[in-house]
Formats: C-alpha cells, sequence, structure tokens
C-alpha cells in the first residue's frame, strides 16, 4: 500500500533524516551511505533509488510505500509512521476546522481520493487530459445521491472504461474547484488500497478508524456536525475476481455489508461500488437477501433492459467523435467512419486500442476491416497470451464455434445441445471471458420464470475471427481450396463467408502465406464477383511494390480481374466513391494503356466530386504523360474536358471552347471496343463538369443529346449512365430559369426507380436522387422537405466524400433558411460553405500517392 503525503509533512521527513544522518545537504552519491546507514539502525533496507526520489535526485511518479515510510520512522526513533505522522502533521491540519472532525473527514478523504485519481491518470491507455466525462455516468450517481438508498453499483467488463468514467465524475461532483457539491465527503479508493483487509483479515471499521478516524461512534459525531445536505460518499473501485480470493473478497464484501447495515439510519452515508459483471452477480446471490436488494441497492429504471444492472454504456457518436478530436483527427475523417466500426469502438477498451494505433500512425495507410482486425486480434491476444487459463478458455471458444456451425457444414444435434460443464477451472474460465468482455451471456425468459442463458461473442468481428482462427486451426494455418468450397458449401457459414475469407486473407498476408492466398482464387464453389470482393480487399491491404508483384500481379494475369472490372461495368459502383488507393493501385499492375486512361480518368472524376483539386492535377499530369504518344480522338477529347473542369476548378474561368468538345464528344463511335468505356466515362465527366460550373443550360442539352446517343450503345454500364444523365438533365431545368422541368410525377418516378443491374446502395445515384428531391420541393417553395432531402444529401455524401453534392445541398438548405427567416442558420450554413473551400481535403492516402507519382519525363503508367 501507498501513502499519499502532503509537501509540508514531507519537508519535515527529509528535514529530520538529514539531521540524523548527521549533514546539511545530502548528494546523490551519499543515498548509498544513508541506505547502508538506515539498515545497520533498523535492520531494514531501503534502496538508494528510492531515497533519490524521496531527496528529489530522481523523478517520484508515486508515493512511498508503508513499509518505507515504517521503515523512516523507526530510523529517526518513532515507533511506526503512524506515531511520526501524529507528532509531526501541521499544527494547523488538527486546529484549523477548530476540531471539527467533518472538516477533518473531509481534508483526508480528499487526499485519498487526489492518490487515487493521480494513479488512475498514470495509469489511463488514453491520456487523462483526452478523456471525457460520461455524462450518463455521472447522471446516474447524482440520481442515486438524491435517494435513500445505500449502495450504487457500476457494473462493466474489463476495459468498459468504470474507473475513468468514475474518476471524471469524481472530479466533477465533489474533487474539483468547481464541484457541483462542495459541502460533501468524498472518499475515491482503489480496493488495493485497503487490501489489510483481505491480506490480514481486519474489517473494514478497522480501516476506516486507521486511516480516515472513523469508527461507530463517530458516525453520530459526525451526524451532530455536518450541515443537512452533506453526504459522506465512498467510491471503492477495482472488485476483480482475479486481484483477490474468492475467501478474501468474501470478507470484504460481508464487511461493506455490515458497515450498511450499522449505520441504516443515516441515509447520507452512500457508498459506489465499481465491479465486474461475475463479482457482482457473486456479491448480489451471496450476500443480498431479497429485502436488502430492494431497499439498499440503488439501480435506475431509466437504463435499457440490457443494461438493466449495468451503467457503462458504449460511447454514443459524439462523445467518440470528442475522443478523437482530441486525438487529432479531422471531423470529416470521423464521419467517413462506417456505421459497423463506429459500433466497435463504442466500447472504451477498443477506443483505446485505436486512439493509441493513430498515435504510433498505424491508421495512416490501412482500410477500415485491416484496422478493426488490428483492433480485434490486439484485444485477444492480450487476454490470452498472458493468462494461465488460456488452454481453458480456448476450448470454450472451439466449442462455441462448434456450437454455431460444424466446420464443413454437417449438422451435430448432440454439439448443439452441448452446455458448459461446470467444473471449477471452466467456470473461473468461462467468467473471466465474460468479464473481459468477449463472450456474453444473455437471458432468454421466454414463457418460464427461470432465464435461459443464451451464450453468444460479444460483437459480430469476435465471431468471425473466432471461427476463421478454429478453422485455420484445424487446417494447420494453411488455406486449401477444398476449405473455401466447403465454407462457400455450409449454410451455417453463409451470413459471414466473406468475413471469414478476409480474416483468413488478413491472417495469411500478416505471416507471408501467398501459396494459400492462391489458393483461395482456386475455389470452385466461389462467384466470380465474390473473387473481385477479396482482390480489391488484398490492394486495399497491400502497400508496397514488392507486394503487389508478389501476390497481385500474379492473381491478375491468372483470373483477369481488371477486363473483367471493365467489361462487366464494375467500374461504375467506383464513380463517386473514395477508394482511391484500389484505383491507383489496379492502374499500376494493368498492362492494357486504355484501361490505363480509364483508370486515370476515373481518379479525376473522384477528385473533382471530392474538391480535391490537388489530387485531380497530379491525375491529369499523369495522363498526359500516358496519352503523349497516343493519336486517339477519344483520348483527346477526355483529356480536353479534364483540362476544362481543372481550369475552372482553378481559376473559375469558363472555357468558351466546351461546346465544340460536346460536339467532338457527340461525333465519337461509342460502340468501338475497347473504346467504349472510354467514352462512357468522358460522357460523366462532361456532365459533372457542366455541373461543377453551373453552366445548366449546356448540361440541360448535352445530357439529352447524350441520352440519344447512348440508347444507341448499348453496353453493360449503360443503365448506370443513362440514368445518370436523366437525373442530370431534370436537376438542369430546374435550375435554369428559362427551361421548363418535368412534371413533379415523372421526376418522383426517375427518382424511385430500380433496376437490376445497378442496386440502390449505389452512393452517387443515391446522392444525386435525393439533391434532385430537395431542388424540386424548394422550386415548389415547400421548405421543410427541401431541408429535410438538402440533409440528405449532407448525411449521404459524408461517407464517400461527395463535397460537390454536399455543396449543392447547401446552397439549398441557405435558400430554404432564408425563406423562413432563420438567420442563425443561414450563417451556420454560410461557415459551412467556407470550410468545403478552406479545409484541406488531401488526406493521409493521397499523402502517400504523391510521393509514388513521377513528376519526371517518364511515367509510371507507361
Amino acid at each position: 500500500m501507498r501513502m499519499f503525503l502532503d509537501e509540508n509533512l514531507l519537508k519535515t521527513l527529509v528535514d529530520k533524516i538529514l539531521e540524523r544522518f548527521g549533514k546539511k545537504n545530502l548528494l546523490p552519491a551519499d543515498c548509498k551511505v544513508l541506505s547502508s546507514d538506515i539498515y545497520s539502525k533498523t535492520e531494514k533496507s531501503i534502496s538508494e533509488t528510492t531515497l533519490k526520489r524521496l531527496f528529489g535526485f530522481a523523478k517520484r511518479s508515486f508515493d512511498f510505500s508503508i513499509y518505507t515510510l515504517d521503515t523512516l520512522a523507526t530510523y529517526l526513533g518513532y515507533e511506526n509512521w503512524n506515531s511520526f505522522y501524529e507528532l509531526n502533521q501541521a499544527p494547523n491540519e488538527r486546529q484549523m476546522h477548530g476540531g471539527n472532525k467533518w472538516q477533518e473527514l473531509r481534508m483526508l478523504c480528499t487526499k485519498h481520493s487526489q492518490y487515487t485519481l493521480q494513479g488512475l491518470k498514470n495509469s489511463s491507455g488514453i491520456h487523462f487530459t483526452k478523456t471525457i466525462e460520461r455524462e450518463k455516468l455521472s447522471s446516474f450517481i447524482q440520481k442515486f445521491l438524491l435517494t435513500g438508498k445505500s449502495i450504487a453499483p457500476i457494473v462493466g467488463p474489463s476495459g468498459a472504461g468504470k474507473s475513468i468514467g468514475l474518476a471524471h465524475s469524481a472530479l466533477k461532483l465533489w474533487l474539483d474547484d468547481k464541484a457541483v457539491y462542495p459541502n460533501d465527503i468524498c472518499c475515491f479508493i482503489n480496493i488495493h488500497q485497503i487490501h489489510t483487509i483481505a491480506t490480514y483479515k481486519h474489517s473494514l471499521f478497522e480501516w476506516f478508524n486507521k486511516y480516515l478516524g472513523l469508527l461507530y461512534n463517530d458516525i453520530a459525531v459526525l451526524e451532530a456536525e455536518k450541515n443537512k445536505e452533506d453526504r459522506l460518499v465512498l467510491i471503492i473501485d477495482g472488485f476483480d475476481d482475479r486481484a483477490f480470493s474468492s475467501d478474501k473478497l468474501k470478507l470484504i464484501y460481508s464487511n461493506i455489508i455490515e458497515f450498511i447495515n450499522y449505520n441504516n439510519e443515516y441515509s447520507w452515508i452512500k457508498i459506489i461500488l465499481s465491479l465486474r459483471p461475475t463479482a457482482w452477480s457473486k456479491l448480489v446471490q451471496a450476500y443480498f437477501n431479497p429485502s436488502f436488494f430492494m431497499n439498499r441497492i440503488f439501480i435506475d429504471d431509466s437504463y435499457p433492459q440490457e443494461n438493466y444492472q449495468n451503467h457503462t454504456l458504449p460511447f454514443n457518436f459524439s462523445e467518440i467523435e470528442k475522443v478523437l478530436q482530441l486525438h487529432q483527427v479531422d471531423k470529416n475523417d470521423i464521419a467517413c467512419y462506417s456505421t459497423d466500426f463506429i459500433n466497435l469502438i463504442s466500447f472504451p477498451r477498443y477506443l483505446d486500442i485505436f486512439c493509441t494505433l493513430i498515435n504510433t500512425n498505424f491508421t495512416r495507410k490501412r482500410s477500415q476491416e485491416q484496422i478493426i482486425y488490428k483492433l480485434i486480434e490486439t484485444d485477444i491476444k492480450h487476454y490470452f497470451l498472458f493468462d494461465a487459463h488460456t488452454s481453458t478458455k480456448s476450448k470454450i471458444i472451439e466449442k462455441m464455434v462448434e456450437l454455431k456451425a460444424s466446420p464443413y457444414g454437417q449438422n451435430n444435434i448432440e454439439l448443439k445441445e452441448w452446455s458448459l460443464v461446470k467444473d471449477a477451472l471452466t467456470a473461473s474460465s468461462f467468467c473471466q471471458l465474460i468479464d473481459d468482455y468477449l463472450v456474453t451471456e444473455e437471458k432468454e425468459y421466454g414463457n418460464t420464470a427461470f432465464p435461459i442463458p443464451k451464450i453468444n461473442f460479444t460483437n459480430p468481428f469476435l465471431e468471425n475471427y473466432f471461427v476463421s482462427w478454429v478453422l485455420l486451426k484445424e487446417q494447420q494455418y494453411n488455406v486449401t481450396r477444398h476449405l473455401i468450397d466447403s465454407i462457400y458449401l455450409s449454410e451455417e457459414f453463409s451470413h459471414m463467408k466473406q468475413s471469414i475469407v478476409k480474416w483468413f486473407l488478413l491472417h495469411l498476408l500478416q505471416s507471408f502465406n501467398f501459396s494459400s492466398i492462391e489458393e483461395i482464387f482456386c475455389a470452385q464453389r466461389m462467384p466470380e464477383e465474390d473473387k473481385f470482393v477479396y482482390f480489391e480487399f488484398l490492394v486495399e491491404l497491400t502497400d508496397t511494390d514488392k507486394q503487389r508483384n508478389e501476390i497481385l500481379v500474379p492473381l491478375e494475369r491468372q483470373h483477369h480481374f481488371i477486363q473483367s472490372f471493365f467489361e462487366q461495368g464494375i467500374y461504375y459502383h467506383y464513380c463517386g466513391v473514395d477508394k482511391e488507393k484500389v484505383l491507383y493501385t489496379l492502374a499500376r499492375i494493368c498492362d492494357n494503356k486504355i484501361y490505363k486512361h480509364n483508370f486515370l480518368c476515373l481518379l479525376f472524376v473522384n477528385s473533382m466530386l471530392q474538391l480535391k483539386v490537388q489530387n485531380a492535377e497530379m491525375y491529369l499530369r499523369e495522363y498526359r504523360q500516358l496519352s503523349r504518344h497516343e493519336n486517339n480522338a477519344a483520348i483527346t477529347v477526355q483529356e480536353k474536358l479534364m483540362e476544362y473542369t481543372l481550369d475552372f476548378a482553378r481559376y473559375s474561368f469558363k472555357n468558351d471552347s466546351v461546346q465544340a468538345l460536346i460536339d467532338e464528344l457527340a461525333a465519337l463511335q461509342l460502340t468501338q471496343a475497347p473504346y467504349t468505356e472510354l467514352n462512357y466515362l468522358s460522357m460523366l465527366l462532361l456532365t459533372h463538369a457542366l455541373l461543377y460550373t453551373e453552366d445548366y443550360e449546356r448540361l440541360y442539352s448535352a445530357s439529352a443529346m447524350l441520352q440519344q446517343q447512348l440508347s444507341n450503345a448499348g453496353g453493360n454500364a449503360y443503365q448506370f449512365l443513362n440514368r445518370s444523365l436523366q437525373l442530370l438533365h431534370e436537376y438542369a431545368s430546374l435550375m435554369c430559369k428559362g427551361l421548363q422541368p418535368a412534371t413533379e410525377k415523372s421526376i418522383l418516378q426517375l427518382v424511385h426507380h430500380k433496376n437490376n443491374s445497378f442496386q440502390e446502395a449505389d452512393s452517387m445515384l443515391n446522392t444525386f436522387s435525393a439533391l434532385l428531391l430537395a431542388k424540386l420541393h424548394e422550386k415548389k417553395q415547400n421548405s421543410n422537405l427541401a431541408i429535410q432531402y438538402a440533409n440528405e444529401v449532407y448525411s449521404e455524401s459524408q461517407f464517400n466524400c461527395l463535397r460537390i453534392y454536399k455543396l449543392l445541398a447547401f446552397k439549398i438548405l441557405k435558400d430554404a433558411y432564408a425563406s423562413n427567416n432563420l438567420r442563425e442558420k443561414v450563417l451556420e450554413t454560410d461557415e459551412k460553405i467556407k470550410e468545403l473551400f478552406t479545409h484541406k481535403y488531401d488526406d493521409k492516402i493521397n499523402y502517400d500517392l504523391k510521393e509514388t507519382f513521377s513528376f519526371y519525363p517518364k511515367s509510371k503508367f507507361l
């Protein structure tokens, strides 16, 4: 146990030691001599390092143990540290309150609390200054204070943020300069500070007497001295079955209950206990009778049913945003995180690991799936690698996987009826899995009074990880095409087969097992579209030219993914999608020059949609290098269109040659392979260039003309482009005063049109459909619906960074707010528009691309 010392008492201790040692001043070298002198007089040793910390020659990041203080007190001629403390504490500490025990107790409890707080700040995974207050936890505690209940449980698994949350709540409510309850006494201690109860079988009262001076009769004195509204709040953190044996915990529990029962008449005594789920369950079942639980335990009924006894709820999005912004993560980047990723890091332990990865720059070039895998793997290794129960826990996990599905899709009734054997070792390991938040035991009540436990993994990513781990283990960590075929044939794995294969790829890539990676793509039962999904996933994972040459190039030559990418129209799923690394890498490994032009044009289009002008400049430069020796009309027109768009983006200059470019594009033969995709991309580039320059009259006529030409061309990407042109045509008609828009009914039919080739998940079409509806309702002066759809555009465009659509939505919002006289909203929207143009959108992955681009005579694409 370590003691919190104030500086005055520490100075007195140092002065007396110097006097006893016979020196006025001490040098670092003298600490060794002093250590010997102490041992000769006390027969107890204190290290030279400890003495250097005491005298200020070394950093003192924590206080001194009771053993050290007792030894020093003995060296000075005192019986023990308590004797020294009583005789040498500052006179005003005992007298400044005129013998008022309430004030003396507050001062003493504050010292203990500050010691606990400092320990939590030092041990916090995320630096304490970058953590935030959990407002719901503080609210729960404040509700408890207003009741006549005695004990409030803060229940949650390992890493749920109980300790840090309590630290913030204790500071806010009692220990800060602007505390909500400045007259209360708060004693915030960790259970390890009272370990003498378990070690020496002292009672809790003896601890209170020794360190707080609080015995039975003292409660009555405090009752007489305190104000009516004042409370004594004891916060005890750190209950853990691993820290103490069952017998020792029983003693602590029974002392808490004894303390509450003895002081039953005093409702101003409040105890807050922070426990893990199994510790809380044991406490309730073994020590609380129904009457005590109902009358003395506070449970907040306003919490969700699944957290009825768990008040360390996950972070919500705004809380995650606050923490990440404290780690210098840009707000726009946070908005692009997927819902699955946000749900994962809403659990504090995963958020802690993620913030550590941010600080080490691990996240700089990684996809979200790769980061998720790293979070899960880092967490699991910690709870398995250094645990004596690893073997038993692994067997439990394997059984859980077998219960979900037999490895090769065969139904096994015996396995499905299996339940955990509750021998001591298995039961203890199972409780650890629950406390470590790897496994959850949900209760299903049904029609019976007795709940049936349902064992599951705590999140789907854990389930995917453990299923893939068990399958790999059975295959001796080598993946074969037969295993992949079995997974695809299995009904039990149907909902997770892609996740399992991706987890395989991550593991195999980390272990440099490239032969097994090739085996995955040779599986006969795997559809071609899934193979491209996995190929794209590998592209996102590879970071070096060596990895590309060893993995991607052989796979591409064997399966012709890039050819399928264009011929099957897959590339239109990448329009308006922030997958720059994938497109750029595919361009690097591609042998076909026309396809290289297509990749660069698509990269350019996406950069302009995202208002990343600097990136667009790089892609145009590479395009020029690649097309230097090409004599092809389609490539020439496309390059001119890129130049036209970029000129406006840089200088707001409208080139008069745009009509000639439209005519040139219209004159091209769209059906001539392999230039069909090239011309389709030129159409998309032209119409969005006109949208970008707000040249709505030309956009109206050009989109109509291109639709007519497109109808004779066909092709796999026809539906996507045709619908894009229709949406742009109707939007231009609404934006241009001299044009007659289509009827509301026809626009609604267009917007809600569904087709089989391209699902409604296409972000670009979805976002623009919402934008068209927003403009339609603004035109009809239906401000509420205009605002609703404009906000939908804003949320849709956040994820894929379609900032040009966001800008157009902001203009609609501004007009709608102005028509409703919402001046503050108008000003707020103005600020958002300015931010779109002032913020540097060149993200981390683009920085890497800039380094690999050649700004030299020979292009890397040649």
